[in-house]
């Protein structure tokens, strides 16, 4: 039998052509290159299953155009467990790491206010002075006393004029008693009649028996008389 070509053979087959092959066509001729934009794209039409995977890398997201609100929870929630200490397989908490180097020294903060006035100490030293009046001859005469509260060691500072008033030279010596006890060898003293001086006794000793009085003595060999003026005794405690 000889097939016929028809008007509807016709129209059947270019339908089909432009079916199979229109759409090649618009996407290759119809549109031109780099016409389609996110402003041709509807709202969430590309999805996570349209795009190939590795096809989008750092380099094609801009920077900071991911933020943390823009994140899924999911994502979220992943990010807080990795800041999270990491833990061992049975849950206990895994060993500290080592600490990192110090940091530069920061600037030396300003000066706080002064402390309070603290409570004034003991005294250390305490001083007894006594002078005594002119006498007109040393031998056997105390020349200055003074008496003081306790025992100790005690700096002594003693001074006396003498003058000798007797024809013949006068010879003796000063020093400190502690009652009938002599402090120290004392002063000595050579003075021809007329002449005069004055002796001091300077040094360090120690009073047992607060009980007596401290005293300066004098005495001389020879005929005499022999006077004293300007006399003073000056005692300084001193705390051990």
């Amino acid at each position: 039998m000889r097939r016929r070509l028809t008007y509807a053979n016709v129209m059947a087959s270019l339908a089909m052509f432009i079916v199979l092959g229109g759409g090649a066509y618009a996407s290759t001729t119809l549109l031109p290159a780099d016409s389609v934009g996110p402003a041709q794209l509807r709202a969430n039409a590309v999805r996570s299953d349209g795009i190939a995977p590795g096809s989008v890398t750092t380099a094609d997201v801009a920077r900071r155009a991911i933020t943390y609100s823009r994140l899924s929870k999911r994502v979220r929630a992943m990010l807080r467990r990795s800041a999270a200490p990491s833990s061992s397989t049975d849950g206990s908490v895994a060993a500290q790491g080592p600490a990192g180097s110090a940091g530069p020294q920061g600037e030396r903060g300003a000066a706080g206010p002064p402390g309070p006035v603290g409570p004034a100490g003991p005294s250390a030293l305490r001083a007894f002075q006594g002078s005594g009046a002119d006498v007109a001859d040393i031998n056997g005469a105390t020349l200055v006393s003074l008496t003081v509260p306790t025992a100790g060691l005690f700096i002594h500072f003693g001074s006396v004029t003498l003058r000798n008033d007797g024809p013949d030279q006068a010879t003796g010596g000063c020093a400190l008693f502690n009652g009938a006890r002599q402090q120290q060898a004392g002063s000595a003293f050579d003075l021809a009649p007329g002449a005069s001086g004055t002796f001091s006794l300077p040094g360090l000793d120690e009073v047992r028996d607060p009980t007596q009085p401290i005293t300066l003595q004098c005495g001389y060999g020879g005929t005499g008389p022999v006077s004293a003026s300007a006399i003073s005794l000056r005692l300084i405690e001193l705390e051990v």
